[in-house]
């Protein structure tokens, strides 16, 4: 035997014709590749040799139009070996190639005003028009989720703790954190920005700033 020729199913039977798993094949054919086995397609079969099924009775997928990760695939399409289904992201060099569009944070997260477009509400993902509360225990809701008033924070620059839940910026700060109404992330569990040390420790002179005195922070104007 010719070593160079690639033993087959049946080799009275031709490779197909056509490979690429979008054209019928009429007549028996061999398909398949050396890493996923070499098969024989039945008459009036798709062929894609690259395919971990390499015969199949429906038209393969095309492969992806973006397969970076950078742009969105409106249709169904092969990212790799991987199958996307329409609106996904393909990245082939990724370990979960197919990937949905990432959800922004909600607009409001006070539960006063609807969200109209699917959200990030805390850990939770709202459907587009539901409220987000992200201090209730069921943060998305198709009615007003705001059942407890909460105030403006009184401290809003990020130094000192609110003690109770309020709203800073277009967030809601919840027990004991801090609120910097000028910062993408407005509620935090450290202060923010990161707190200086205190400039006079000696207990005789006034700091105005909130700072930081060997362990603790001290407030304003202490």
């Amino acid at each position: 035997m010719n070593a160079s020729k690639q033993c087959s199913p049946n080799p009275s039977i031709s490779p197909c014709i056509n490979k690429n798993g979008l054209v019928l094949n009429v007549n028996p054919c061999i398909c398949g590749n050396s890493i996923f086995g070499v098969l024989t397609c039945t008459a009036n079969q798709y062929c894609s040799n690259s395919a971990a099924t390499p015969c199949s009775n429906t038209q393969s997928l095309v492969g992806c139009i973006d397969t970076t990760g950078l742009v969105l695939n409106t249709t169904a399409c092969n990212c790799g070996i991987i199958s996307c289904t329409a609106n996904q992201y393909c990245n082939t060099s990724s370990i979960t190639p197919c990937y949905s569009p990432l959800v922004i944070t909600c607009l409001n997260l006070t539960g006063s005003i609807i969200n109209t477009t699917a959200c990030n509400c805390g850990t939770t993902i709202c459907t587009a028009n539901q409220y987000c509360n992200t201090i209730k225990a069921t943060p998305c809701s198709a009615t007003s989720n705001q059942r407890i008033l909460v105030s403006n924070c009184k401290v809003l620059n990020g130094k000192t703790i609110n003690t109770a839940p309020c709203i800073c910026g277009n967030q809601t700060c919840i027990y004991f954190q801090y609120c910097n109404n000028t910062s993408s992330t407005p509620c935090n569990s450290n202060p923010n920005p990161t707190i200086s040390n205190c400039l006079y420790t000696t207990g005789y002179n006034l700091n105005n700033e909130a700072c930081l005195c060997v362990s603790m922070i001290c407030p304003e104007k202490q």
